[in-house]
């Protein structure tokens, strides 16, 4: 039997900015008489590969357009670079067909010393390529990959198309990868920034057209009583373009929203280097009660309340039972696609 689920538009007037948090909530109900549906916000139906339909908000009300105006001078309207991460490195090419959408920007995850540069496969999208060092940060530091930077850096300038690299990723987590940081010392940090610049100035010494993302796992592990800051981990002003963090809600007791886990602290620690801000990797466990809306507001929230926020890449890969990041419901791919619309739609 067919389910009729229909979503609703909710605003909540916030103090001092009049911010408002849109939401789309499934409803067992036939009809309703609220004022946000009879507004001219377009509302369209899907039908999902189970035959169940939901309705969700096809594009932004005026509440959204509103809410613009209030914003720091327009700054909600800006350039923006949306991709996402599947298995495989050409997945995401053949989901834009399947889904119809557009990303403009492709994340590609290589070993430093087997990246295959020449053969990855762009169509004119932004590269973010995520270079991988297996080795300590002391080793990097003093110079294990240099050869393998420096063959890239060559490549990429013969090619001569401009690349975001970004290496040393998460750094601030524990035991993800051979180079993280924790537990903190000023040692191993002043070693971090010591590889860093090595790395960077040989990427320059070959005069490769390259900006450089520096990418904190969007937490310190739980026992960084100090609470270190970001800011600690800076490498210099002048060896940073970009500064961005992986975020992932797991299944936990409270799995807080995407603006709620962003305004703990992280949007903040991001804003003090005054670069352009990026989401490296995000995603959602399916264990939270509603998916489809959590990854809808999402989007809303990256539109609205993050304006510094350029370019986003969300990790849908699934990584086993425990981190099944990809979508796997069709109400989760249209809210996934229905969001990316109107974000699309509010920052231009």
């Amino acid at each position: 039997m067919v389910k009729a689920l229909r979503w609703v538009l909710c605003a909540i007037v916030l103090a001092h900015t009049a911010a408002v948090e849109m939401s789309f909530t499934a409803s067992n109900t036939a009809s309703s008489t609220t004022d946000i549906e009879s507004s001219s916000s377009a509302i369209t139906t899907t039908e999902g590969r189970d035959g169940t339909s939901r309705k969700f908000s096809g594009t932004p009300t005026e509440l959204d357009h509103n809410l613009l105006k209030s914003r720091s001078r327009g700054s909600v309207q800006r350039p923006t670079y949306v991709g996402a991460r599947f298995a495989g490195d050409d997945t995401a090419f053949e989901m834009q067909k399947e889904w119809d959408v557009q990303f403009n920007t492709i994340t590609v995850y290589r070993p430093i010393d087997s990246v295959g540069y020449k053969s990855i496969r762009t169509e004119g999208k932004k590269l973010q390529l995520v270079t991988e060092m297996f080795r300590s940060i002391d080793d990097i530091a003093d110079g294990c990959y240099d050869d393998e930077v420096r063959s890239l850096a060559r490549a990429i300038a013969d090619k001569g198309v401009n690349v975001w690299i970004r290496f040393l990723h998460e750094f601030n987590s524990e035991n993800t990868y051979p180079w993280c940081l924790y537990p903190f010392t000023d040692a191993k940090i002043a070693t971090f920034k010591r590889a860093w610049r090595r790395i960077v100035s040989i990427y320059r010494e070959e005069r490769a057209p390259v900006k450089f993302q520096l990418c904190f796992m969007a937490k310190n592990p739980g026992g960084d009583k100090d609470r270190t800051p970001f800011s600690a981990f800076n490498p210099g002003r002048d060896y940073v373009d970009a500064v961005g963090v992986d975020v992932y809600v797991n299944a936990a007791k409270h799995m807080p929203s995407l603006k709620e886990k962003l305004n703990d602290g992280i949007y903040e620690q991001l804003l003090w280097f005054g670069k352009p801000i990026f989401i490296g990797e995000m995603s959602v466990t399916t264990k939270i009660p509603d998916r489809p809306q959590w990854i809808f507001d999402a989007w809303h929230a990256l539109a609205l309340d993050f304006p510094r926020i350029k370019y986003i890449s969300w990790f849908l890969e699934c990584k086993g039972d425990k981190r099944p990041w990809c979508l796997l419901k069709q109400e989760e791919i249209d809210a996934f696609v229905t969001g990316l619309r109107n974000f699309k739609e509010l920052t231009s």
